[in-house]
């Protein structure tokens, strides 16, 4: 996961988020692809109620299209030259230069996001987090969220705004041991292998689940698909999945947390139940979100 796709909108949380993929592409000799989004909102009304408060967000009045707002040249400049100016930053502090590109789009975040995504060959996106309403925004922010959800075929890092970086020796993979974890697998395998880290499958059930699984016939297979790794099984037992999770973190050293991206399943139950919701879940932990199916890249 060499190419690294790092969104900002300049604050410090991105900020953060940066400075972790900074470090992170150091030790697998990346690239850093920076990406600056500006929204765009379009009215084909035809009176200049739009076109007067055009201003207040950086957007201009066509002099064709009263109603129309198209994008501000001025605000472009603006936003480009410190797309730029932080690109620059990057290179100037480094020991050893780490290559850098930006794209400045406007539009639709995700939308975009994917785009580039597909013209730079990323592997890896790396956001800051930001507070929100639901459990889920709480936890990782609504952008990321959105990224997470809507983003498909790479892996997303969220960054915690008190997260800084640490190489990842000890994973914790929050695992429903369905049939996508090989898939999953081979992503985290890729992602843990310059660190050499110990990856460690939590598998939690509720109190209320009767099926028991037998860990050392399980663990035997993964290590057989996956030979040469660094690979634990525990099971555990709590009212909910997060639940366990935050018991299992708080006792043992953990660098990073990843989970697997169904629709349904355990991603549901895990973010999205009434149960979990009301749940004060909170992490310094950086959480890796592996998409159901990734890209091939060559």
């Amino acid at each position: 996961m060499k190419n690294i796709l790092v969104p900002t909108d300049f604050s410090e949380n991105a900020a953060n988020a940066l400075s972790y993929a900074i470090q992170l592409a150091r030790r697998v000799q990346g690239r850093l692809i920076l990406f600056h989004n500006a929204d765009l909102p379009v009215s084909y009304a035809a009176t200049n109620i739009y076109a007067s408060a055009a201003g207040d967000v950086g957007l201009g009045a066509s002099p064709l299209y009263p109603g129309a707002i198209y994008p501000d040249p001025e605000l472009e400049k603006v936003q480009q030259e410190k797309l730029t100016k932080l690109a620059e930053q990057v290179r100037l502090n480094q020991q050893e230069e780490i290559p850098v590109t930006t794209h400045f789009k406007y539009g639709s975040f995700t939308g975009n996001l994917q785009d580039i995504l597909q013209e730079e060959k990323a592997d890896l996106v790396i956001m800051g987090t930001k507070g929100a309403s639901s459990f889920f925004d709480r936890l990782i922010g609504t952008n990321t969220a959105s990224v997470i959800k809507e983003i498909h075929g790479v892996p997303v890092l969220a960054i915690p705004s008190e997260a800084r970086f640490t190489p990842p020796q000890n994973i914790l993979f929050a695992a429903d041991l369905e049939d996508e974890t090989e898939i999953y697998l081979n992503q985290l395998l890729a992602f843990a292998q310059p660190f050499g880290a110990q990856i460690t499958l939590v598998h939690i059930t509720s109190q209320t689940e009767t099926e028991i699984l037998n860990e050392e016939l399980i663990l035997d297979e993964l290590r057989n698909r996956f030979p040469g790794h660094h690979l634990r099984l525990i099971e555990r037992t709590d009212k909910t999945v997060a639940q366990g999770l935050e018991k299992y973190i708080k006792e043992n050293p953990t660098n990073l947390l990843a989970i697997g991206i169904h629709t349904h399943g355990f991603w549901h139950s895990l973010f999205h139940s009434s149960v979990t919701e009301d749940l004060v879940f909170r992490t310094t932990l950086p959480l890796l979100a592996l998409p159901e199916k990734p890209f091939a890249r060559s």
